[in-house]
């Protein structure tokens, strides 16, 4: 059963200067925000924020907001070990 609404995906520069791939699923969905980057060499990362329940967004919108927030912190103080 479908339950997302909307799906958006966009390439980020980073203020690290690395660049990625942000997902943001609207709906009643676990997984709200994901993301990946890679240096398209040697590394690869993803990351995914996943709640417990699918609920009613008004009442997870701080929560997710928080966590996209945080994410975003990760990949900014990216960096790749050789």
């Amino acid at each position: 059963q479908v339950r997302a609404t909307a799906q958006r995906e966009q390439v980020v520069q980073l203020k690290n200067g690395k660049k990625a791939v942000i997902i943001e699923i609207d709906g009643e969905v676990p997984s709200h925000f994901q993301f990946y980057a890679t240096d398209t060499a040697k590394h690869f990362l993803r990351g995914a924020v996943y709640l417990n329940a699918a609920t009613l967004n008004d009442s997870l919108t701080p929560i997710v907001d928080y966590l996209k927030a945080d994410s975003r912190r990760i990949l900014e103080t990216l960096k790749w070990n050789k």
